[in-house]
């Protein structure tokens, strides 16, 4: 049986200005000590038929994501 390759993909290139906040992306917004993305990445680790996640954020926020990223996760992180 060949294997079929699962990715999943996260779409966090919103400002979140409906929310009101100025002052970074309702993305990176703590909520209990993390950041919403975390959270959101949470869900595709714990999940092993997932072979990578995309994660797309707005240009100006690709360095903190990877950052935000590479602090609680150990992947391995490409930018395009």
């Amino acid at each position: 049986m060949e294997k079929t390759n699962i990715y999943g993909v996260v779409l966090a290139g919103g400002k979140g200005t409906r929310m009101g906040n100025v002052e970074k992306p309702k993305q990176f917004m703590e909520v209990g000590g993390k950041p919403i993305i975390i959270h959101t990445l949470e869900k595709f680790v714990v999940n092993p038929q997932f072979e990578r996640v995309i994660v797309l954020s707005p240009k100006q926020w690709i360095t903190y994501t990877q950052d935000i990223i590479k602090n609680i996760f150990c992947f391995q992180i490409r930018s395009m």
